[in-house]
């Protein structure tokens, strides 16, 4: 079992439902796991239709077929572009959190802020890691100088 920090509060629970809370959050840290894994190997295959079936012909063919938005194909395809093939040594981030870090919008951070991700010194949730990813870009541009 991987360790991982948590904000959560057990101490006012009886000892018997924290524990099954705890084990609760171990089983979805593993389906979020296997989620982000899903998510790179969705965003490789779109990679791969994108190229079969051209700029012009892929569009249609994601809403014929998945009937899924550019924007959330997109979110598979640079999750897959940013972290295939790379263990991440988090779990437990929401898949938002995920599209967050991958968008072109933290290109210039993206390393910075997983690596506090790892580290512990940003939770991975959305909200701090949005806020991890505009600070860093912020300071990046030297916001506010």
């Amino acid at each position: 079992m991987t360790a991982v920090t948590t904000t959560f509060d057990y101490s006012g629970l009886p000892e018997k439902a924290a524990m099954e809370l705890r084990m609760s959050a171990e089983r979805v840290r593993t389906h979020l796991k296997r989620t982000m894994e899903d998510i790179v190997a969705i965003g490789e295959e779109l990679q791969a239709a994108r190229k079969i079936a051209g700029h012009g012909q892929y569009y249609n063919w994601l809403a014929a077929e998945f009937d899924m938005s550019r924007q959330t194909a997109d979110n598979f395809v640079n999750v897959a572009e940013k972290f295939g093939g790379k263990t991440l040594n988090f779990s437990g981030m929401p898949t938002s959190a995920l599209y967050l870090l991958a968008a072109p919008a933290a290109d210039d951070v993206r390393e910075e802020v997983t690596a506090k991700v790892e580290a512990g010194e940003v939770a991975p949730t959305h909200a701090a890691i949005k806020r991890a990813v505009e600070t860093s870009v912020c300071l990046a541009a030297a916001c506010g100088a």
